[in-house]
């Protein structure tokens, strides 16, 4: 079963130039293994215990980033969404919020 949570911007979704620079940043992470039609990013950790090839998936939707997690307890988890929340809090302020609207700390 996985977790649904969303990258929510303080000022609705960046413009396409900022998306761009926070998909480019999300193929330069380490976990990084897919990306299919520059919509939807798979980040897998080598210690997974997913077999679906990805622990987690960053998916652009045209109202918001959706992230749905396979796997929390790994590096892809622990290091690189953390990561990637932190790089989109440097294009404008964002936080992770589960399927109620409740924030998510890392």
């Amino acid at each position: 079963m996985s977790t649904e949570l969303t990258i929510n911007f303080a000022n609705g979704l960046p413009p396409a130039s900022d998306l761009e620079i926070i998909r480019t940043e999300i193929r330069n992470l380490p976990t990084f293994v897919r990306e299919d039609r520059n919509i939807e990013y798979w980040l897998c950790s080598p210690d997974t215990s997913s077999t679906w090839g990805y622990d987690i998936r960053v998916i652009f939707s045209p109202n918001a980033i959706h992230v749905d997690l396979l796997d929390q307890n790994n590096e892809s988890f622990s290091r690189d969404l953390k990561h990637l929340i932190d790089f989109c809090n440097l294009i404008q302020p964002a936080h992770l919020e589960d399927d109620d609207g409740e924030l998510v700390s890392l």
